[in-house]
């Protein structure tokens, strides 16, 4: 006996995950919309504000009262975070912090109020992990965008986007490590962390490049490696073409010569544990890999090397240098303006 044609919505779990499904009138095929959860309490929470919400999806207009955070957040991530954005779970994770206060809230109906208790919850632990402003910012961010897709997409009118206020961008880090902690560092480990401490120090890349750095991306005879491997889009993080140092280039073609994968480090697992294990035999307190960019900066600007070479191997702009390394370059500015001399007849 053939099943009776569906007429309303309703829910189904593929590999766990709840979806949403629909009749179409234009096509025999349902329409579908992934809940994003395996847990069947949210699931029926979210479904309720998919049946409120279903004019969205079905052809018929919302009002500008009745779009919800969470609808502009789905929306921005099906169109264009899905699209566009390389890290998605970076993205996935702010979304699902946002949702948990802001979601069932209409977007007109948010206010200054509202983004200082966002950041107050997040700050005390009570969404997600106790976290900085820096992270609240950044997931800030995320929301504001969600907001403007909808804007863009004329879902919503632009004098309706409401002001988000976000928590001012934090300070530039101040830990860094001498040049002497930096060689106990590499002395104190082996393997890939140490071969890996070395390419985050002289490369000042960023540990999720060096994680995936191929050796196709190699270039041993013109000493320059590629962060950005092939088919993978430059973000505003961006992965630049820098050049292997003199030091590199020993451990580098070492490992070159007794490669058998196509993984720079061997693989492209993390070295938390045993670079926590070197830090810790070394001596050296309160370090993480992106310690390592920080201080190749660092010791590149206390060394007078200019700016603009500075931020060319980082990847970032001259003022982003400025803003974060240059204050700790007092001798370095005291020297350039005594070229200026003294007043004469003073």
């Amino acid at each position: 006996m053939a099943r009776p044609k569906r007429t309303v919505p309703w829910l189904e779990t593929r590999n766990g995950v709840y979806y949403v499904y629909w009749p179409q009138s234009d096509s025999p095929k349902p329409g579908k919309l992934s809940l994003r959860t395996k847990d069947a309490s949210e699931a029926q929470d979210r479904f309720a504000a998919f049946l409120i919400e279903r004019g969205r999806f079905m052809s018929a207009p919302t009002p500008k009262d009745a779009l919800t955070v969470e609808l502009a957040l789905s929306d921005y991530r099906r169109e264009h975070v899905e699209v566009k954005v390389v890290d998605v779970d970076r993205v996935d994770f702010a979304i699902s912090n946002l949702i948990q206060y802001f979601g069932p809230m209409g977007i007109i109906d948010i206010d200054i109020p509202c983004c200082r208790e966002y950041r107050r919850r997040r700050e005390a632990g009570e969404i997600g992990r106790p976290s900085g402003s820096g992270t609240i910012r950044r997931e800030l961010g995320v929301l504001v965008a969600a907001i403007h897709h909808e804007v863009k997409w004329k879902r919503l009118p632009k004098t309706s986007a409401p002001f988000i206020e976000k928590p001012p961008r934090p300070g530039p880090r101040e830990r860094w490590l001498s040049k002497d902690e930096v060689s106990r560092l590499i002395s104190a480990a082996s393997g890939r962390t140490r071969l890996f401490i070395q390419l985050a120090y002289y490369t000042a890349s960023r540990k999720s490049a060096l994680f995936e750095l191929t050796w196709f991306q190699v270039d041993m005879a013109n000493r320059n490696i590629n962060l950005l491997r092939d088919g993978r889009a430059q973000t505003n993080k961006k992965r630049p073409i820098v050049p292997i140092d003199d030091e590199l280039y020993i451990p580098l073609k070492e490992a070159y010569d007794n490669r058998s994968t196509e993984w720079v480090l061997g693989n492209s697992g993390d070295v938390k544990s045993s670079f926590n294990t070197a830090a810790k035999r070394a001596g050296i307190k309160d370090v993480s890999p992106h310690v390592l960019r920080h201080t190749r900066a660092v010791h590149l600007a206390q060394d007078k090397i200019d700016l603009f070479t500075i931020a060319g191997l980082l990847g970032d702009s001259v003022a982003t240098v400025e803003r974060n390394y240059l204050h700790h370059c007092p001798n370095h500015i005291r020297d350039e303006l005594q070229k200026s001399g003294g007043l004469t007849g003073a």
